[in-house]
């Protein structure tokens, strides 16, 4: 999941909870049955006015493909709502564009706008590790951007989301 993905993400939680009207939904959605996605298959879709591409688990995403991707405002999506779980062995949960678990934190000013992104990435089918706060109770908020940032310094978690009242980073 790439920044622009997350942006359009956290946007739309915000717009939703300031009770603005939400972005139309997207345009048409096509589906990538290879496991290799080129530009040239990017420029197709984007010929088409689709707004998304579902791809499967494990799906190549060529460098300029990616560009591409991002210049004409197309989204990868999951092609189907399976995840790989973290297994005893320490493997991390990976998304099914290859993405990492995203890590989240808020403290208590962020607690409702947190727990709204949470929800709309998981509705993406994106794997979320929440590092708190767990309620809108007073907390202690440099505990939770530090527990966000080393899980991302660790590699268990790509990328890190966190909030606070004012707002989101």
């Amino acid at each position: 999941m790439d920044s622009a993905q997350i942006e359009r993400i956290v946007q739309n939680v915000l717009s939703k909870l300031k009770g603005e009207p939400s972005p139309p939904p997207s345009q048409a959605t096509i589906s990538l049955e290879r496991k290799l996605l080129t530009e040239a298959d990017v420029l197709r879709a984007a010929a088409q006015k689709v707004r998304e591409i579902a791809v499967p688990p494990g799906v190549i995403v060529t460098p300029l493909a990616r560009d591409t991707l991002k210049e004409k405002g197309i989204a990868l999506i999951p092609s189907s709502p399976t995840r790989q779980g973290e297994s005893e062995n320490g493997s991390r949960e990976v998304n099914s564009d290859g993405g990492g678990t995203i890590a989240l934190g808020a403290d208590h000013g962020g607690y409702e706008m947190k727990e709204a992104i949470k929800r709309a990435l998981q509705e993406e089918g994106r794997a979320v590790r929440d590092f708190g706060t767990f309620s809108s109770e007073s907390a202690d908020y440099p505990d939770f951007p530090l527990k966000v940032a080393e899980a991302v310094a660790a590699g268990t978690c790509q990328p890190g989301i966190m909030g606070d009242g004012p707002g989101f980073a």
